[in-house]
């Protein structure tokens, strides 16, 4: 199991799961709160975590642009929180995909 950190060393998540239980329906769920709960002060963080909870809704979701957009968010988001909500969207589609 690795527990490295997402993106950044100083933001640490850990989602422990069943190796049963689906990660898509959490995924969606972690997606759909961050759209709803992050401060929204910077740009990247009031569109780009409203635009990820949006794609991640479609399946099979459209893996490239989530990609792309989690990597914008981790570039330009202002808080750790921000990249941290892209960290957890990555994590999530290397074992979707």
């Amino acid at each position: 199991m690795d527990l490295k950190p997402a993106d950044n060393p100083r933001w640490r998540t850990v989602h422990m799961l069943r190796d049963r239980r689906d990660i898509f329906p959490n995924a969606r769920e972690m997606a759909a709160y961050n759209a709803r709960y992050l401060c929204g002060r910077c740009v990247p963080c009031r569109i780009g975590s409203v635009r990820m909870a949006e794609l991640i809704e479609e399946f099979p979701p459209d893996a490239e642009t989530l990609e792309q957009l989690a990597d914008t968010l981790v570039a330009t988001a202002l808080c750790p929180v921000g990249r941290g909500a892209a960290g957890m969207i990555r994590s999530a589609l290397k074992r979707i995909m």
